[in-house]
């Protein structure tokens, strides 16, 4: 069948399988794409790449990240039942394993007497059949011999000594393997060293062990800043669809303002110790200063500000309803405001309904056997979005699983 792509709006519940035939494929919600994606934000788009072993998918945008079986990854070579989620859609790889070819059987013929005989290669039929073969090895018999014995006595001795000789061999080599960014590798090549090491050796050797460590944590913080620099792009887009309208608006300005703060409890302390993060504790610093004044959080929360904020927890695709009843529920609690007790109930009625879709999608799923997306489904719905009086609706689902 070759590779195909299974691809599931999760809105409309909407399937369809396309074969991927070509080298190059984009993905996304414009209509000049390759596969387009109803719904999917034009902007954003996925790649999907021939390589070597199959498909590669990545972002289109440098940078950009990829959602694959509920991780966040620069590109993904695809095997088959891979799931790509995406702009609303779910994308399900479909690729036929591809082994190894069988071997060819050499055919068996019979020999004089009968007896099952292989065919012989060309160049051992070339020997057999040349006259002088005898003498051949009478020539070369005594030379693979002589070769054998060196070896054998080689091997002897390296096995009875401490080669390489000396401590500072390694050392050398755990250079070689962290200029080559095999910094792990050469962590334990010190180690080694080290058993042996004295004098300026062993200084050298703490020194690189030292350098190698420092490396290491600059590159887990490089790791760092950036998905710091994809969450703060997520802020301030939020900037730009609350506040691009109504400049003035308080509850948004509040928000966002919240959301930034929020960003600098997870990220701040890398930033401030990663040079490359200093750009990005200024645009937060920026943030404030435009929006401080109008966003006002020395004062107390307004009815609209709550609903504000129970609506913004509803924003993405896997939905945060028990996160939105909590922030209206704590105002109520003190506040008993008529118009957040209706908004309260409008969302109840609206993640009901929001959830009906959801379990249709994942009762699809269990009809088709589709286990493991099911499986996923039912996670991210009791982690993220489930209200209590869900939860037996979910259960009923769990139980159709293997387990």
């Amino acid at each position: 069948m070759g590779e195909r792509i299974e691809i599931t709006d999760l809105r409309q519940g909407a399937r369809r399988v396309v074969a991927v035939e070509r080298d190059r494929l984009v993905l996304s919600g414009s209509a000049d794409a390759d596969i387009v994606l109803e719904g999917a934000a034009s902007g954003a788009s996925l790649l999907l790449q021939r390589v070597e072993q199959g498909y590669r998918i990545q972002p289109s945008r440098p940078g950009a990240t990829v959602d694959v079986n509920g991780q966040e990854l620069f590109c993904k070579d695809l095997r088959g039942g891979d799931v790509i989620e995406f702009g609303g859609h779910r994308l399900c790889w479909l690729a036929d394993p591809v082994g190894p070819a069988p071997a060819p059987v050499a055919p068996v013929t019979r020999g004089e007497r009968g007896r099952p005989r292989r065919p012989v290669s060309p160049a051992v039929a070339r020997v057999r059949s040349s006259p002088t073969r005898g003498n051949q090895w009478l020539v070369v018999g005594p030379v693979v011999g002589v070769v054998v014995l060196l070896g054998a006595l080689v091997l002897r001795s390296c096995s009875q000594s401490t080669w390489p000789r000396t401590p500072q061999h390694y050392v050398d080599l755990a250079r070689q393997q962290h200029d080559n960014l095999q910094r792990e590798e050469a962590l334990q090549t010190l180690d080694f060293a080290l058993r042996e090491a004295r004098g300026t050796t062993r200084a050298e050797a703490l020194a690189l062990q030292k350098e190698i460590q420092q490396a290491l944590v600059h590159a887990e913080d490089v790791e760092q800043v950036l998905r710091a620099r994809r969450a703060l792009d997520l802020v301030r887009s939020l900037e730009e669809r609350w506040l691009r309208l109504e400049p003035g608006s308080r509850p948004a300005a509040r928000q966002l303002l919240r959301e930034a703060e929020d960003w600098s409890r997870q990220h701040g302390e890398v930033c401030r110790r990663h040079s490359d993060g200093t750009a990005l504790l200024r645009v937060v610093d920026e943030l404030r200063q435009r929006h401080g004044a109008v966003a006002a959080l020395h004062e107390p929360d307004s009815g609209a500000d709550v609903v504000f904020a129970a609506r913004a927890a509803l924003r993405f695709q896997q939905r945060e309803y028990p996160l939105a009843l909590a922030r209206l529920d704590a105002f109520l609690s003190t506040n008993p405001d008529p118009v957040v007790t209706a908004e309260r109930a409008r969302i109840v009625a609206e993640g009901a309904a929001w959830l009906d879709e959801r379990l249709k999608l994942i009762d699809g799923l269990l009809r088709r056997n589709d286990h493991g997306n099911a499986r996923r489904e039912l996670e991210s719905l009791r982690k993220n979005s489930a209200l209590p009086e869900w939860l037996d609706r979910l259960a009923s689902r769990e139980a159709q699983l293997p387990k």
